[in-house]
C-alpha cells in the first residue's frame, strides 16, 4: 500500500522579525506486504506514519480510506 500526504505551504515569523517560507510538498509512506512500512528508504513505525500523515491537508481522506479503526482518531 502506497499513502501520499499533502503539505501544504506555509510562513514562519523568525524572531529576528524575517518570514521564512516553507513550500508545498508531498511525503509518500511505503507498506510492504509484511506489513512494515517506509519512505525514502527508511523503516518508520506505524505511529511515526500516522503522526506525519495527521498534518496534511488531506488526512480526512487518508485516515476515512487507510485508517478506520475506531479510536484511531483524535
Amino acid at each position: 500500500m502506497t499513502i501520499t500526504g499533502n503539505r501544504a505551504s506555509r510562513s514562519v515569523k523568525m524572531s529576528n522579525g524575517t518570514t521564512k517560507s516553507f513550500p508545498a510538498y508531498s511525503t509518500t509512506f511505503v507498506q510492504d506486504e509484511a506489513g512494515k512500512w517506509s519512505t525514502l528508504g527508511y523503516a518508520v513505525i506505524e505511529a511515526d506514519v500516522i503522526d506525519s500523515l495527521s498534518k496534511c491537508k488531506n488526512w480526512t481522506e487518508i485516515r476515512a480510506a487507510h485508517f478506520p479503526m475506531h479510536g484511531f482518531h483524535a
